[in-house]
């Protein structure tokens, strides 16, 4: 039941995100950049300097959460994570882990959130490959990605 509900989040936000992006392409003024809105989900960009942030809640923040980067998402991405998603890995330390993609701050971790969501956000999910991760700690990784990763 777990795994469905898991499952079911992660469609969930997955739907959302692809809803916003058509929403935002739909309403774009033909090919004129504009400024992001404050809370628009924007891909990563790895060579920007003004990376835009996602929203600090989601819709399927049920409760809030009181997991944190610093008492919560650190420890977790160093455990699972860091060890091929981070910035001063190089090609040959990464396991195949794409350059761009790294968790090794709070800012990364909230503007990948969405992938990862997707990636390691529940017991089917793929990532990590070893997949050593307690249940109950990749549930609450879940609940705090699904709340904003809050730092």
């Amino acid at each position: 039941m777990t795994t469905s509900y898991s499952l079911l989040r992660i469609s969930i936000t997955m739907l959302l995100f692809l809803l916003t992006t058509v929403f935002y392409s739909a309403c774009s003024s033909g090919g004129e950049e504009q400024e992001p809105e404050q809370n628009e989900v924007k891909e990563p960009d790895p060579i920007a300097n003004d990376r835009p942030l996602p929203p600090v809640t989601s819709l399927i923040c049920d409760q809030g959460t009181y997991l944190t980067y610093d008492n919560f998402g650190a420890s977790f991405l160093e455990s699972y994570c860091v060890s091929c998603h981070h910035s001063s890995l190089s090609e040959g330390e990464r396991a195949g882990a794409p350059a761009e993609v790294n968790f090794d701050s709070s800012e990364l971790a909230q503007l990948w959130r969405v992938s990862i969501i997707v990636k390691a956000g529940s017991d089917a999910a793929p990532m990590p490959p070893d997949q050593n991760v307690p249940k109950q700690e990749r549930k609450d990784f879940a609940d705090w990605l699904n709340c904003g990763a809050p730092k």
